[in-house]
């Protein structure tokens, strides 16, 4: 990840992701995109159901659901229902240089971004906002989804939802939380925070214990080795942080045969997380015989700003969820 931007800028990333015309798209059509890279194991893109402008997603969206507290302030999520739910749901780690912006949902259609083919096909959709950057770091990132989602298996049953049916996502920083859930849902810094940090620990509705373990991924664009990244980037306070911890969160050090199906997706002109990045994480999911795909969109740069790329990145994202949830 390069420095160069400001975070002002780094911080819109992710609500460049929902926001982009191009997902309202997703309202109307779906194709299935290909991919450039064998997976250890093949299969066949379920199509999913669209709704049509005339018929418009009905949902209901509940708002800022605490799943625990951090230097006195909430942590949330909010809930997207579907209003026929397949008992599945997909699970969004909002977060862009691990800033978690706020992101209403006004039970309308111009609020839904991408989660609009989600909700049509039976998804419920939780959004999930973790303590951001500057004031908390990566690891403290981690530790909050994490909580999140073992907050969100415990409250299953209130929203419909199967506890085993469970997927997530995320782009960059929001794609390295989601790999860390996947591929290490447990760590021993849940629960035993670094002596520095400890006023600042948070109190989850859930325990270090719980099961945080989900069935499915998608990461677009994502650091993947933060040993590569902690104490070197000036315009990134949440990458300060001890080696030690840098280990704990890089997702690439955590990859085995038993890790969920996993789509990786990467621009090939993305400056800012190198396509590397998801290069590397492809190799071990290879060696380690797990599946997954390596979508490598021609082009592509960070945050996928030209309205194909990102139709073609949506498009693999909704159907990989089809396909494994």
């Amino acid at each position: 990840m390069r420095t160069g931007h400001s975070t002002t800028r780094r911080s819109r990333d992710v609500t460049t992701m929902l926001k982009h015309p191009i997902f309202m798209l997703l309202l109307c059509c779906f194709t299935v995109a290909n991919t450039h890279a064998a997976s250890a194991v093949e299969s066949t893109v379920a199509a999913p159901v669209q709704p049509s402008a005339a018929r418009p997603v009905t949902y209901k969206a509940t708002m800022d659901v605490v799943y625990g507290h951090r230097a006195g302030m909430a942590l949330v999520y909010h809930v997207l229902e579907p209003a026929v739910p397949n008992g599945a749901a997909v699970i969004f780690l909002n977060s862009g240089s691990w800033i978690s912006p706020y992101v209403p949902f006004k039970n309308d259609q111009a609020s839904l971004g991408m989660f609009g083919a989600m909700l049509a096909a039976g998804y419920t959709v939780y959004s999930v906002n973790h303590g951001s950057a500057p004031y908390f770091n990566v690891p403290q990132a981690v530790s909050d989804v994490r909580g999140a989602v073992r907050h969100i298996k415990q409250q299953s049953a209130t929203y419909q939802v199967d506890p085993k049916r469970l997927g997530v996502f995320g782009g960059s920083a929001g794609g390295q939380l989601s790999l860390m859930v996947a591929l290490n849902a447990e760590a021993p810094f849940d629960s035993s925070p670094e002596p520095a940090q400890r006023s600042l620990w948070p109190e989850y509705n859930s325990l270090a214990t719980d099961d945080a373990s989900v069935a499915v991924v998608v990461a677009w664009f994502p650091p993947v080795d933060l040993r590569m990244m902690n104490n070197r980037a000036e315009n990134y306070p949440a990458l300060n942080f001890s080696d030690e911890l840098a280990i704990a969160v890089s997702p690439i050090l955590y990859v085995n045969a038993g890790d969920p199906p996993t789509l990786l997706i990467h621009g090939t002109a993305d400056t800012v997380v190198l396509p590397l990045s998801s290069e590397m994480l492809a190799s071990e999911l290879k060696q380690a015989g797990v599946v997954y795909k390596h979508l490598v969109i021609e082009g592509g740069t960070h945050s996928f700003p030209d309205p194909a790329h990102a139709a073609e990145a949506a498009q693999a994202t909704v159907g990989w969820f089809m396909q494994y949830l």
